[in-house]
């Protein structure tokens, strides 16, 4: 038998079997009805079934995430070297609780001290203060942080013109008006 007579043969089949299945029942309309409330129900069963391995599936990755999370930090409590947070060498020295001078690149170790913290007011004024024979530069940025702590309202116009005078005696007549030139 050939190929076409084959499958002439199995589309009268269904034809006649889907023709039996609505004829042979006098309910043809409530078996109809029936199988469309089934269909519903094995599609509600095939979502919630879906939903279900959703939640499974974002729970396991939280978790995974919170293990990782965990060895992290257990890694940081250890004394050990890790890639610098600062991002000027391979690798820096976590001591466990503090990140070192300690540094490395390439194998090679040696030290680059960490950025110190922000003065305090008080700390900045006894670094403007123990500054020796500074250079104009010096003098002119030792006045802007006078000035910006005046501005700020952490040192009085009293205080600003008392500093501005300490430093204007103990630049020893290193100070001086910048040169001129004549127009030509």
């Amino acid at each position: 038998m050939s190929q076409r007579r084959r499958d002439k043969k199995q589309r009268k089949l269904t034809q006649q079997n889907t023709a039996a299945i609505y004829s042979t029942s006098g309910h043809s309309h409530a078996a109809q009805t029936q199988q469309m409330a089934m269909q519903q129900e094995q599609l509600r069963i095939a979502q919630m079934q879906a939903a279900e391995a959703q939640a499974a599936a974002a729970l396991a990755q939280q978790e995974a995430s919170q293990r990782a999370g965990q060895i992290a930090a257990t890694a940081m409590d250890a004394a050990q070297w890790h890639p610098d947070p600062l991002e000027r060498h391979e690798l820096r020295y976590w001591d466990g609780s503090d990140w070192t001078d300690s540094v490395s690149d390439e194998g090679v170790v040696s030290s680059d001290p960490i950025e110190q913290p922000a003065l305090s007011p008080g700390d900045e004024m006894l670094a403007i203060e123990s500054s020796s024979e500074p250079d104009n530069a010096t003098l002119v940025n030792q006045f802007r942080e006078l000035a910006e702590l005046r501005d700020q309202g952490i040192l009085t116009e009293d205080e600003f013109a008392a500093q501005k005078a300490k430093l204007l005696g103990s630049s020893s007549g290193a100070y001086s008006q910048p040169s001129r030139r004549a127009a030509p």
